[in-house]
Order: C-alpha cells, then structure tokens, then sequence
C-alpha cells in the first residue's frame, strides 16, 4: 500500500463516515394509508408463455 492510496482511503472513510444519516423514526400512527394502492394481480397457472414448444420440453427435462 503505498502513501497515495492510504491517505485517499482515510479521506474518503472520513467523507462518508461523519456525513449525516437519513435515517426516520415513525411513532404513532402507519405512514400511509390502508387500500391505498391496487393489490398485486393474480397469476394464472397455466402453460409455457415464454417459451416455444421445444423450449419448454428441455427445461421440464432438466
């Protein structure tokens, strides 16, 4: 390790480590509201939807 490489990494340690942190604390109450987005949709089962007819043969057979 030579002196250019240390003394960049003590700056940059030294940067990120007294920067502030973001961090929020919620009490309380939720933070959002309930039903207030759309649930996710429902997966169907069904065939390959992706893949052709070959395609799927070889990846049931591995």
């Amino acid at each position: 390790m030579n002196r250019r490489l240390f003394l960049s990494s003590v700056a940059m340690f030294t940067a990120t480590a007294t920067s502030a942190g973001f961090a929020r604390s919620f009490s309380g109450t939720l933070p959002w509201t309930p039903m207030a987005s759309d649930p996710p949709t429902q997966v169907v089962a069904g065939g390959w939807h992706f893949f052709s007819a070959q395609e799927a043969a070889l990846v049931e057979a591995i």
